[in-house]
């Protein structure tokens, strides 16, 4: 690289993108104090049976972290789906799937759901 200039230049790092992944990661950590501990512990693991798998010997030690199972938490609002039940039919009042054609009580419904939409509307008194 050339550069001619009558001026003093500084070449320096931009180390922004690399700033605001370290924020993202202390806000992850600050949301959920020991995930990164649970990070390097699950690594491990993956490490230690892929050396399992390809036949090394491991320690006892190492065995122990190979043969841990991790307790699975989920979030109290989250709802998880368990992969062996069928897909179930879709909520009522829930539009229907894409290309699927319209249900027969769809019809029916309609307007009974605008009458509910304006019942449920406020009913504010007029300025004087």
């Amino acid at each position: 690289m050339k550069v001619f200039s009558s001026e003093t230049l500084a070449i320096v790092k931009d180390t922004d993108k690399e700033d605001r992944e370290k924020a993202l990661k202390a806000s992850w950590e600050q949301n959920e104090a020991g995930r990164a501990e649970k990070a390097k512990r699950s690594r491990m693991k993956f490490i230690l049976q892929e050396r399992l798998r390809k036949g090394e010997h491991l320690t006892e030690e190492e065995m122990a972290i190979v043969k841990e199972v991790r307790e699975r938490i989920r979030k109290k609002d989250e709802v998880v789906p368990d992969p062996k039940a069928a897909k179930a039919p879709p909520a009522k009042g829930a539009p229907p799937a894409k290309g699927a054609p319209p249900a027969k009580d769809d019809k029916a419904k309609a307007p009974v759901a605008k009458e509910e939409e304006e019942k449920a509307k406020r009913i504010l008194p007029e300025p004087t």
